[in-house]
């Protein structure tokens, strides 16, 4: 039994590199880059491959894809003033090996790219710089900001940059190994060093907000560390903690009606987020209203917020109007509950009956619409029908009399 057990896990441990380079959707076994190199892409940190007639080596810190393309960044070894130096590279290739965008970045003595982050559509490139001409070692941080494979600017930071985390469209940066990030970076290459950003005070936020945070901060007596805090639930939020105390709103978005909104169409309600309620029933965003009524849509969220929406869907009535009169039974066409002389009725109902009639719908919230309409027999039809049954008796009695004349004259003869 032991050797069946040590037997799996041996398979199991050979196989997982193949099973992980699979599921990251990353690796290839190989790939020749403008024909002439072959690189080997596997699961280890660092590789390397060599280009061009004179055999330079480009050393792999690590790559990404982006869509079709391959993104490789590391240093490529060159000579500078007769000394081999490193300079920084980024290679982006696509899936056949074509060179899309090829950048060789010699910003000192040596550089490296050693990181790579991809923000917002756009790639960010770390590109390390050391100088060691005066016998100590001074570093300079370069971060380059790609889009569509070109560059569009460089912001660069003296010092050597510890830790560099990506949260939400920021890069959160320290030159030291421990504690807070020191500032960040946005897509545009702009640093910022508020301890709040991404707030103002008394705004106002259509849906969502995102906060991003270089200190600890309290947010309706909620800890919020250091770090990009998306905010989406409908509310008055209240920010402690910082330089001053800031208040800020969050709504809620809402698809299919507006304010005071009169329809005969049926609405399809969706919010996105809050508790939501129609007519004082809880309900579920998403959800379809069709019958005729006064509506009342609330969306409570955190901290007493409470939004209202009024809104009326009509009856639809075909077939009638009111205060008419009708010479032919005509058909009822309507949406809701409807009631003919307070009786229900279902739509498509035919009046026959000779007279008056009141015809009512009921809707929600004491929604009531009341028509009243007359059927009666047309007199011209009436007349035309007494006139032929009045010709009929005559001509019947004339038949009758007749043949009574004849019936005496023939007993006198």
């Amino acid at each position: 039994m032991m050797k069946k057990v040590f037997f799996f896990l041996f398979v199991l441990l050979n196989f997982l590199p193949m099973i992980a380079a699979s599921d990251d959707g990353l690796y290839v076994e190989r790939i020749h880059i403008d024909g002439e190199s072959r690189l080997e892409i596997g699961l280890h940190d660092t590789w390397s491959f060599v280009r061009g007639g004179e055999g330079v080596r480009y050393d792999i810190n690590g790559y990404g894809r982006r869509g079709d393309h391959y993104v490789f960044y590391g240093s490529v070894l060159s000579e500078k003033a007769g000394e081999r130096v490193y300079d920084g590279y980024v290679l982006i290739v696509d899936t056949s090996g074509v060179i899309v965008l090829e950048e060789q970045l010699d910003l000192g003595f040596h550089e490296e790219v050693v990181r790579l982050f991809s923000i917002d559509g756009r790639f960010v490139a770390q590109c390390r710089q050391t100088d060691d001409a005066t016998h100590a070692m001074v570093y300079t941080e370069h971060f380059l900001i790609y889009e569509d494979d070109t560059l569009l600017t460089t912001t660069s930071i003296e010092g050597r940059v510890l830790r560099a985390e990506q949260q939400g469209s920021m890069l959160f940066i320290s030159t030291e190994r421990n504690g807070p990030f020191e500032f960040m970076l946005d897509i545009d290459g702009k640093t910022h060093h508020e301890a709040v950003y991404g707030v103002d005070d008394s705004a106002v936020y259509l849906e969502e907000v995102t906060l991003y945070l270089l200190k600890t901060v309290y947010i309706n007596g909620i800890r919020y560390q250091s770090g990009a805090h998306q905010i989406n639930y409908p509310g008055h939020y209240i920010l402690e903690g910082s330089d001053d105390e800031l208040t800020f709103t969050v709504e809620p978005v809402i698809h299919g009606i507006e304010d005071d909104r009169v329809t005969y169409e049926e609405v399809l309600i969706e919010v996105s987020s809050g508790h939501v309620f129609l007519n004082h029933q809880p309900m579920l965003s998403g959800k379809p209203v069709s019958k005729p009524g006064y509506y009342i849509l609330t969306i409570q969220g955190v901290n007493g917020y409470e939004k209202t929406l009024d809104f009326t869907i009509e009856a639809l009535i075909e077939g009638i109007d009111d205060n008419a009169f009708y010479s032919y039974a005509p058909t009822l066409i309507f949406s809701g509950d409807g009631y003919l002389n307070n009786q229900r009725i279902a739509s498509g109902y035919q009046v026959d009956e000779n007279g008056e009639h009141t015809f009512k719908i009921s809707g929600e919230n004491g929604y009531e619409i009341e028509k009243t309409f007359t059927v009666f027999e047309d007199e011209t039809d009436g007349l035309s029908k007494f006139v032929t049954l009045e010709i009929g008796l005559v001509v019947s009695a004339l038949f009758i009399g007749g043949m009574a004349l004849l019936g005496i004259l023939k007993k006198r003869q």
